[in-house]
């Protein structure tokens, strides 16, 4: 069976994205596809508090299930972000080779194909005038390895070696912008560093320890609450399949990106 058109871009069992060549059955009671090994191992519908009923249990001559739609070759038009009213879900569209390098997820995350180019929009500001392109590589591991980490550093650096997933993105920052993260990234840094020397000196001249312990932890936390504060632009949620979940800050600047990839 095809994946439908207007069906969510992941199984609700696994999370895993369907793709059109994916065995997948349709729920009876809430339409939703999902792989037919989930299917079966379950043996009920992943979504949560469906009804519907377990696939081996269900006679097949009770099933009616919706009828194929035509193959498609293009996405339908995307409305403009002004006229966006909630989450949406991008489907593969059916028995196509060609996958898209993006979809949305909700009104805050992108899905973008690893090593592709997002459209020249800044991330900061959502300009389309005086560009600079940029690349970065992310990187993304399951949140258990910093579980690890907290009682082993260095097993959790081990873990996080082997299980980590990496995926580079190309994307664009106005020039002003360029500049004033520059001075920003390297204020942040003499922080932190200035935070560290005061440390040492205040272990030396304070023999209770207070300050020189104070210090250590603000040289921790005050640059990275600094970072998530000024230069923090979206977070990587998920890597897989050659795709990077990317969760911005501000949903306009996803509306943007989205809609301006899939303009026509």
């Amino acid at each position: 069976m095809s994946v439908p058109i207007g069906d969510t871009l992941t199984c609700p069992a696994c999370n895993q994205l369907i793709t059109p060549d994916t065995d997948v059955v349709a729920c009876t009671e809430c339409g939703r596809s999902q792989h037919r090994h989930c299917w079966e191992s379950l043996t009920q519908c992943a979504t949560p508090q469906c009804p519907g009923l377990p696939l081996q249990r269900t006679p097949t001559a009770e099933i009616t299930l919706p009828p194929e739609p035509p193959v498609v070759t293009s996405f339908p038009p995307t409305p403009p972000p002004a006229a966006y009213t909630g989450p949406v879900a991008m489907a593969l569209p059916p028995q196509t080779a060609n996958l898209p390098d993006l979809y949305m997820d909700g009104d805050r995350t992108l899905i973008i194909r690893a090593g592709s180019t997002l459209p020249p929009i800044c991330l900061a500001t959502g300009a389309t005038e005086d560009l600079l392109p940029r690349k970065k590589t992310e990187t993304w591991a399951p949140s258990w390895v910093y579980i690890i980490a907290v009682f082993s550093l260095l097993i959790g650096a081990i873990v996080y070696a082997c299980v980590k997933k990496t995926g580079q993105i190309n994307f664009s920052f106005t020039k002003p912008y360029a500049t004033k993260r520059l001075l920003l990234m390297v204020g942040n840094w003499l922080l932190f560093v200035g935070l560290f020397i005061a440390m040492f000196i205040g272990f030396a001249y304070d023999e209770s320890t207070i300050w020189g312990f104070s210090l250590l932890i603000a040289s921790i936390f005050v640059p990275v609450v600094a970072y998530y504060l000024f230069l923090h632009l979206y977070t990587v949620t998920k890597i897989d399949n050659g795709y990077l979940w990317l969760k911005f800050r501000k949903p306009e600047i996803a509306n943007a990106i989205y809609a301006a990839a899939t303009k026509r």
